[in-house]
């Protein structure tokens, strides 16, 4: 049997942070912000430690209102993992045993998408 009192479960990080804040002028929104998530364990046994990382993302907004017959077009750019950091998003193990099958998944390099919405 493992020992769990006082140990931080399989790929739970103590400290999970998302900061940012928004910068409006005129027609522009903009939104930077940075996620941190603490180092996590592989295994219930604590012997795989996982780094901590971070990450900046930023989105850029752009709003028109009274466009022919909609009430308002916003243009979104995301900008996800800006610095392109190489990171495990996600640890798939058995947190019931010592030893076990243990799989990471990388987390999402940089990308970008835009997106518009209307509204009527």
């Amino acid at each position: 049997m493992i020992g769990c009192t006082d140990k931080q479960i399989v790929d739970v990080p103590k400290w999970l942070i998302k900061s940012g804040f928004i910068v409006n002028y005129d027609k522009w929104q903009f939104i930077p912000s940075v996620i941190y998530v603490g180092s996590r364990y592989a295994d219930a046994g604590h012997t795989q430690e996982v780094a901590s990382y971070a990450t900046l993302n930023a989105q850029i907004n752009y709003t028109l209102k009274n466009i022919y017959k909609m009430h308002e077009l916003k243009l979104s750019l995301q900008l996800n993992n800006i610095l392109n950091k190489k990171y495990i998003a996600v640890i798939n193990s058995m947190d019931d045993a010592l030893a076990g099958n243990t799989s990471f998944y990388p987390g999402e390099p940089f990308n970008a998408s835009l997106t518009a919405s209307l509204t009527f």
